[in-house]
Formats: structure tokens, sequence, C-alpha cells
């Protein structure tokens, strides 16, 4: 009892007959529990519509006009907004990102100055959801359930760049790849390394592209998917650069420079954001103050 039940462990000179019994009984409790779950939804439900977004409308619906409780607010479009109820069900670009808009902004914010897509492809002209032969297939193979592969698949088609007319399908190529590993402010592109094409060689497996199959089972063995040894092996591979079989100093050495070489890029873009933000914050500074436009420069 006290193993299971410690605030209920016996006293000192205490038998079980002490311990008052626990009775549960759920057709007293349940009409209780239900009215105060459909109270507290209703609550919720009031208190987030009490936010009017005033001469924003929803894209997708024409009930919603004004937009209240939570504006979802598309950053890759000049104006698109969907009410709550919407964004469940939208048919817009699914490469899109929406911003999450609980107190309205000023009618004439920054809101509608359009951001580039942070993703390198397009699911939109891409093949429809998975067959049920191939993820029946992929299943066995990479030991992910259908709901997972749904999800991979999703963005494997924000990611793949390119159609392959001969194989009929869509992949990554290295460009996209690379680009990944990039952020997205960076000044300048990153510089070819082993360490980005050690790490494309994992996912393709020695091909020039990326297909979904290469994809999903290269993040089985990253998910812990497939069988410890079978993992390690794919990792020692990994660093073997040589491909003779052997992890040596120099395959070492050749990993530890390429690191140290993706860290100062790193640095070097923080930096640089970093210094460009701080500008725009003194600018601003000046231009809410007493001092005069030029006092910056």
């Amino acid at each position: 009892m006290g193993l299971l039940y410690p605030h209920l462990a016996l006293g000192h000179g205490e038998s079980e007959s002490d311990i008052p019994m626990l009775t549960y009984r759920p057709h007293d409790s349940a009409p209780e529990n239900l009215n105060q779950l459909l109270y507290y939804i209703s609550e919720e439900q009031s208190r987030s519509e009490a936010y009017v977004h005033r001469e924003v409308m929803c894209n997708e619906c024409s009930h919603m006009r004004p937009i209240r409780g939570i504006r979802w607010h598309c950053i890759n479009c000049v104006d698109f907004d969907l009410c709550a109820d919407c964004k469940t069900k939208t048919a817009h670009f699914k490469h899109h990102i929406f911003a999450e808009i609980r107190i309205p902004v000023p009618f004439n914010s920054t809101l509608n100055e359009r951001q580039p897509v942070a993703y390198t492809g397009n699911p939109d002209p891409m093949s429809p959801p998975l067959f049920p032969t191939v993820r029946k297939r992929l299943e066995a193979l990479t030991n992910f359930d259908i709901y997972e592969l749904d999800a991979l698949y999703d963005q494997f088609t924000c990611t793949a760049n390119q159609y392959l007319h001969e194989a009929q399908e869509w992949v990554i190529n290295g460009q996209a790849f690379v680009q990944a590993f990039a952020p997205r402010q960076a000044k300048a592109r990153p510089r070819p390394n082993i360490v980005y094409d050690r790490l494309f060689n994992f996912f393709s497996s020695g091909s020039d592209y990326i297909n979904f199959e290469d994809f999903a089972t290269a993040l089985a063995y990253i998910r812990n998917k497939m069988h410890p040894s079978a993992k390690l092996r794919k990792i020692f591979q990994g660093f073997d650069f040589d491909d003779d079989g052997y992890i040596g100093r120099r395959d070492v050495m050749r990993l530890l420079k390429a690191f140290h070489v993706i860290q100062l890029q790193a640095m070097q873009d923080l930096v640089i954001l970093q210094a460009d933000s701080s500008t725009l914050r003194t600018y601003r500074e000046h231009l809410t103050s007493t001092q005069p436009l030029g006092a910056p420069f």
C-alpha cells in the first residue's frame, strides 16, 4: 500500500483498517466534470473572441469579418489572413508560414511586408500523398508508422526542389540540402565543406540526389528506428572519408578542420547580424529622440 500510495503509508502503530477507503463513483462526478469542461470551453472562447482585429477579414470565409480571437497571418504573402477555424482546414500553400497574432496590431503596421519563403521546395505542383503501397513498404523498411511517414512526406515536399523526369519523382539536390545549414539572413552562402558532403552522402547513399525513400531511411537511423548495430555501421561509414574500412588520424583531422571552418563562418554571420540589428536599433532611438537626424552619422 505504501509503495503504490506514498501519502497513505502506514505510520507507527497503524494498521490498514485505520486508512479510509477511497471509492470512485463515476456516475456521481461525470455530470459535474462535464459541466465544468463545457463552462471552461465557453469561457475560453469568450475570452478569445474579445480580441477584435479591426479592418482584417478572413480570406477563406465570409462570416468572420473582422477576425475575432486568434488571427493567423501569412508572412510570405502581401495580405493574407485566416481565422482560427479556417486555419485548421486551409488549402493555402503548405510551404508558407503563418504568424499567430492574439493582440491586435495597428492597421498600418509592417505586417504586410512580405518575407521570403524559408523552404526550398514547393509542394503544390508535386504528387498527392503517398500511395498506400509505398507507405506500407516504407513502414516496414524504416519502422516509422503511417502518420510519421505522412508528416515526413510533407516536410520532404517542402524541401524538394528538382524534378527528375527519368525517375518521375521529386528530389532534393545538393544546393537545397546545403542551404538548410545557412541562416536565412546570412550575407553569404555556405562555402563548400566536406562535412556537408558527408552529411549529404549519409542521406543520399552516394547518389547525386535525395529521394523520399533516402530521406525517410536516413531519418530512421537518426531517430533510432533502426537496429543499433546498423546505425553504428552507418555512422562509421560517415567518418571513414577514404572508404578504406578504417577511421585514421587523417580522417579525424579533416573532420575537425572542416568543423572549425563551419564554426568560424557561423560566428561571422552572427556578428554581422548582431551588428546590423544594433545599428538599426540605434537609428530608431535617434529618430524617436530630440537629437538631430544627422546625429547617427
